[in-house]
């Protein structure tokens, strides 16, 4: 395939930077949710909609990941604030956290170093985008890097690494060996 255009390099550029700030942050779970038709469908699963499956995204990953946790206990005050109903599981959260069973992962100690979750999966997203529009592996991999030349190449190697085994509870099973 012949390479992307200087225009489409910069809006993945601009894609992964998120220079518009129209890609809310990971926390940003009202955002998320207020984004989604409440009737909407998940394409891969039609018995569930797509808030429920972002909802049960968000509470995997709060079981390693600090940005899910706070998603969730923004988006639960902002239903109630707004007299929305709230999704079962949301509530089950919300209990278990206040009668202590189940407790928020740390926060990241130097902000500096903490983990870019958003911006590694809209890296992925764009690598996805390509492999669906038919480029090769190596190749999207290739497009993607060169859209970022801005990063150190060996950051988006470890990033399509880190990604490959990205899930909610890979940190947790580490821990508990």
């Amino acid at each position: 395939m012949d390479d992307l255009t200087a225009e489409q390099l910069e809006d993945t550029r601009a894609f992964v930077k998120n220079e518009d700030g129209s890609h809310p942050d990971l926390s940003d779970l009202p955002a998320m949710w207020d984004a989604i038709e409440p009737d909407k469908r998940m394409p891969e699963y039609p018995g569930y909609s797509l808030r429920t499956f972002l909802l049960a995204r968000n509470l995997n990953f709060s079981h390693t990941k600090r940005w899910a946790w706070d998603g969730l206990d923004r988006l639960h005050r902002v239903l109630m604030e707004r007299r929305e109903p709230i999704p079962e599981i949301l509530q089950e959260h919300v209990n278990l956290a206040y009668a202590g069973l189940r407790t928020a992962p740390n926060k990241p100690r130097n902000p500096n170093y903490a983990p870019k979750d958003g911006r590694d999966m809209r890296i992925m997203r764009a690598y996805r985008v390509l492999l669906e529009s038919g480029w090769p592996e190596q190749e999207a991999k290739d497009q993607v890097m060169l859209a970022l030349d801005y990063l150190d190449a060996e950051t988006v190697r470890s990033i399509f690494r880190k990604m490959r085994t990205f899930g909610p509870f890979k940190p947790a099973t580490k821990r508990a060996k």
